[in-house]
């Protein structure tokens, strides 16, 4: 999720069936078209495990991160245009990113820069801290080492509840999407449910966060239908409809 081609409106990238990035840009109602090809058509993409987006090396222009075949979280640059560049590592090429779960991106500490969350292999949600330049640091708890992740399935960051801090979403063990608040240092408290307690997102493999023009967070996420769908949110942290992005067609089945 981010522009991707300088227009001013949230894209949607993903990793399609073929193992290639695919941009489907954004109207700024709440809706996607398009699908073309980010870096080629070349399979590129195969076994890498997550992905996350953000303007990582500070140019302006929303990057892509992601967790490759040897498990080495990697940063390709984009152009402004909708496309991607590079490769490079962002935290050595130890593989450390094995068994991490989900990641996601966004500036957790108020310094300017994107940083890194993401579920260990010990299911506790880390940090890594960006330098604006492609590269992050060491990894620290944001909500303790008590294996609290564990069975969460997804992960996204945002500011849903307007307190200008960075927040988690995610969706837990129960299938229900619940909303951890960040404190601007790090680290992220609570757990409040967003659309319910009744075990909805089910079968939902991805979760995004973004202004669809409404001028608060929605999610974004991929169903058991294989649908893109759109849910709002008013600002304190809750959310409300579930409107297809990109039709109702199953078009997103093996992103």
């Amino acid at each position: 999720m981010g522009d991707f081609n300088s227009d001013g409106k949230l894209d949607v990238v993903g990793i399609d069936a073929n193992n290639n990035m695919m941009l489907y840009t954004g109207d700024g109602q709440g809706h996607v078209g398009g699908g073309s090809p980010m870096l080629g058509t070349t399979g590129l993409w195969a076994n890498f495990k997550a992905i996350a987006t953000g303007d990582f090396n500070g140019d302006g222009k929303t990057d892509v991160a992601g967790i490759d075949a040897n498990n080495n979280l990697m940063l390709y640059t984009g152009d402004g245009q909708g496309h991607l560049g590079g490769g490079t590592p962002m935290l050595g090429t130890t593989g450390l990113w094995a068994n991490f779960k989900a990641i996601t991106a966004g500036d957790f500490t108020g310094s300017g820069h994107t940083d890194i969350a993401g579920i260990d292999a010990n299911n506790n949600l880390m940090l890594y801290t960006g330098d604006g330049q492609g590269h992050l640091a060491a990894g620290t708890p944001m909500l303790g080492t008590n294996g609290l992740w564990a069975n969460f399935k997804a992960i996204t960051a945002g500011d849903f509840t307007g307190t200008g801090h960075l927040g988690i979403a995610g969706i837990d063990a129960n299938n229900n999407l619940k909303f951890y608040q960040g404190d601007g240092n790090g680290n992220v408290g609570g757990g409040i449910n967003m659309l319910g307690d009744n075990g909805l997102w089910t079968g939902f493999h991805s979760v995004m966060a973004g202004d669809f023009g409404t001028g608060h967070l929605s999610i974004a996420g991929i169903d058991a239908n294989n649908n893109l769908k759109l849910y709002t949110g008013d600002g304190q942290g809750h959310l409300s409809g579930g409107t297809d992005m990109l039709g109702g067609n199953g078009l997103w089945a093996g992103f």
